[in-house]
């Protein structure tokens, strides 16, 4: 059985994993930074972003609300969120 996916789909995961790899070697290599800033409504950041609290860091995570999840699972992995306006958007969501 050979699975097949779309580059598009493995180029998504790649990158995902770099991006996670990269912040983690940062929490080791730099120590006193405390705050990560992640830019994404993808759900496939909540295992990053949960270690990331789990090593005390602070992780403020920036989403377009037309893109992120239904049920917003991400949202309770960070400790401040910010919608990303678009033109002609009102919608602001911070927490602290």
């Amino acid at each position: 059985l050979v699975a097949h996916f779309s580059l598009a789909f493995l180029v998504h995961f790649i990158l995902g994993l770099q991006l996670s790899l990269d912040a983690l070697e940062t929490v080791f290599k730099c120590p006193d930074i405390d705050i990560f800033v992640i830019i994404s409504a993808d759900q496939d950041m909540i295992p990053l972003m949960n270690r990331l609290k789990y090593y005390g860091k602070i992780v403020d995570l920036y989403y377009l609300e037309a893109s992120i999840a239904d049920d917003q699972l991400i949202l309770d992995f960070c400790d401040n969120q910010f919608s990303i306006l678009l033109p002609g958007s009102e919608t602001h969501r911070g927490k602290k």
